[in-house]
């Protein structure tokens, strides 16, 4: 968590941060929204496809439903599912219910594809986990986007469709 405010206080990228009791959950953490209500919030899920040795972050809008096969034909898996604990944090350096695009910070080697629903990338706002779930940042959509394309990530935008 320190790692990714020192990052964004370099990056000289403004936010505002929330504390709050650990969420593992979107239906937890929407119980501990107050002031941040203008902000998309998002959900992280690490993958990995395990038939091509393949590590993907995806982020969508927290309360986004959709199926984890959409997914997987269109980033052109082969057998996607959540990648394990351990690979959550040898790779990331994050515990489960921390998943954060911030994240990335830690992965060293680039092993990592990023993807993102277009609604979220395209957002005003993003309200997203510093790497710890007990707290939330908002910054803005294009101070986001900075923010990954500075860590050498070009993301996958997918159009996600609703279920």
């Amino acid at each position: 968590m320190d790692e990714v405010i020192t990052f964004l206080a370099e990056q000289n990228i403004k936010y505002r941060r929330y504390h709050h009791p650990a969420v593992y959950t979107v239906e937890e953490a929407a119980l501990h929204r107050q002031g941040m209500e203008e902000a998309t919030h998002t959900k992280n899920l690490f993958l990995k496809d395990s038939k091509q040795q393949q590590y993907y972050l995806l982020t969508t809008q927290a309360r986004q439903q959709f199926r984890l096969n959409q997914i997987r034909k269109t980033i052109r898996a082969k057998k996607l599912r959540l990648a394990t604990e351990e690979e959550l944090e040898e790779i990331l350096g994050l515990q489960a219910g921390s998943v954060s695009p911030f994240g990335l910070l830690n992965d060293q080697d680039h092993v990592v594809e990023f993807i993102i629903s277009k609604s979220v990338w395209q957002a005003e706002k993003i309200a997203i986990h510093p790497n710890t779930n007990t707290q939330t940042i908002v910054l803005t959509g294009k101070d986001f986007q900075r923010c990954i394309r500075y860590l050498g990530y070009e993301p996958t935008i997918l159009q996600i469709n609703q279920l």
